[in-house]
């Protein structure tokens, strides 16, 4: 769109909403990323004319719509529609005087939910009368961190607000990498304005999910603070966004009912490293950091190996196992030299699993059962990696059809594939995620995802690494 295009554009807005308008697309100045409740409540719109102001917007250009439905995790009934600032309402932003205003580039659910949450507080800070810096840079030494919320309290002393999403044992990498900067920012004491605390706010309810966010939050905490000569130089608290957003606590002294997170003890959470003989090879060479979250992932895929139902129904355990496998050598926040490496780490830990799990054997009966001297068709070969894969998810209480699909496939040219043959995994039902199954909030679309990519890339290393995991070498391979 054409300088005088968006201009004309936003002209006619204007004349057509003059009291509308201009406070509607101020609300995205934030975060680049908002709803229809932050336009209504922002620009102190009915209903009615802030939909008629969003929807101008959106067919101007100024405005877009995410290519999916975004819902929140925390919240029951349909979702509200949710709009994003494209480079043209982005200039008709700077235009108005707002020359920091930045169109939102955001494509996935989990960063349009977070981006969503961090104009929550902003507004709701604005509309308390405090004052807030949103995605700032703070630097330190030669460092930076970019805190989601800077806010300054009545007394001149300021906190750190951060917007936080469910977490687990295969983001506990991650998580680590935040709590390491915070770590090093507050032990530099370059901003002693800022309070040695920090504040989480997560998109969720109390319940399963909590527990489980907060105690990949302990073990991560556990690790920064062994790192740091068990001298941790912040606290850190949480509490869910509902229960925040409905009784905003902006006081040094906290009031609403925050969960400080403790680091995990170390007996707990390095119980096997102080049991160097039980230490496998490729977790005991691993540089410090990288060891440290290696055995926390697999102490949690031990812990889960017992906790079956064989006959009952399906193992609601095995498509996080999947994921803790797969993110042992595949993780956002390793070096791109790690990323470009042989996945070692994975299939270690992946023949460890199959050990664990007592599958060994039966997938060499399922890959092997035709003999050395069969003579194998592109559909044999198909059929013998169907009969593999269905023997792996059958083992654990899965079909690979239904609410989950599994199946092998030549590859086509355009295909972004090494191999002629590989296997494709489809979730139809993103609730088979959770354990609390109907009852349970629809999991977010990067969830859904990461868990296909996981699952296709374990029944793939069955046969493209079938002599590393004990399974031999495969005739038809």
């Amino acid at each position: 769109m054409q300088v005088t295009s968006f201009v004309q554009v936003w002209d006619a807005i204007q004349a057509d909403l003059p009291q509308t308008a201009q406070s509607a697309l101020e609300t995205f100045l934030a975060t680049g990323v908002a709803d229809i409740h932050h336009v209504i409540g922002f620009a102190n719109l009915t209903r009615d004319r802030a939909s008629r102001a969003l929807e101008r917007m959106l067919s101007g250009g100024l405005l877009r719509r995410p290519e999916f439905v975004v819902k929140r995790p925390d919240q029951r009934g349909q979702p509200s529609s949710v709009y994003l600032l494209t480079e043209e309402g982005a200039q008709v932003l700077q235009m108005l005087g707002h020359s920091k205003a930045r169109a939102s580039n955001l494509n996935g659910d989990l960063p349009i939910l977070h981006a969503l949450a961090m104009t929550d507080m902003h507004l709701i800070a604005r509309k308390s009368g405090v004052e807030v810096a949103t995605d700032r840079v703070l630097t330190f030494n030669t460092s930076e961190i970019r805190p989601d919320h800077l806010v300054t309290l009545a007394g001149g002393k300021k906190l750190i607000f951060e917007i936080e999403q469910q977490a687990s044992t295969e983001t506990l990498r991650r998580v680590m990498e935040s709590l390491i900067h915070k770590q090093r920012f507050f032990a530099s004491k370059a901003h002693s304005d800022i309070l040695p605390e920090v504040r989480m706010v997560l998109q969720m309810n109390r319940g399963t999910p909590w527990d489980k966010t907060l105690l990949t939050w302990e073990k991560a905490l556990g690790i920064v603070q062994k790192e740091a000569g068990n001298k941790l130089a912040f606290r850190l608290f949480a509490i869910t966004r509902r229960e925040f957003l409905g009784a905003p606590d902006w006081e040094a002294e906290r009031h609403l009912p925050w969960r400080e997170i403790v680091p995990q003890k170390e007996k707990e959470l390095l119980q096997d490293e102080k049991q160097e003989s039980s230490i496998p090879g490729w977790v005991a060479n691993s540089p410090r950091e990288n060891r440290l979250v290696l055995i926390a992932l697999r102490q949690t895929l031990q812990e889960n190996a017992n906790i079956r139902d064989e006959y009952l129904q399906a193992d609601p355990m095995l498509l996080e196992n999947m994921r803790i496998i797969y993110s042992a050598s595949h993780d956002e926040c390793a070096s791109p030299m790690e990323q470009a490496a042989l996945p070692r780490r994975s299939i270690a830990m992946l023949r460890e699993y199959l050990q664990m799990a007592g599958l060994i054997k039966p997938l060499r009966s399922a890959i092997h059962a035709m003999g050395a001297k069969a003579s194998w068709s592109p559909t044999m070969v198909l059929h013998r990696m169907q009969v593999t894969i269905s023997t792996f998810l059958g083992h654990h209480g899965w079909r690979s059809s239904g609410a989950l699909v599994a199946y092998p496939a030549v590859r086509y040219w355009e295909d972004e594939s090494p191999y002629q043959f590989q296997v494709k995994v489809s979730i139809r039902n993103p609730r088979i995620l959770t354990l609390n199954g109907e009852n349970a909030a629809q999991p977010a679309q990067d969830e859904v995802k990461r868990t296909e990519e996981a699952l296709a890339w374990v029944l793939q290393a069955l046969f493209v690494y079938s002599i590393e995991l004990d399974l031999g070498r495969i005739e038809f391979w």
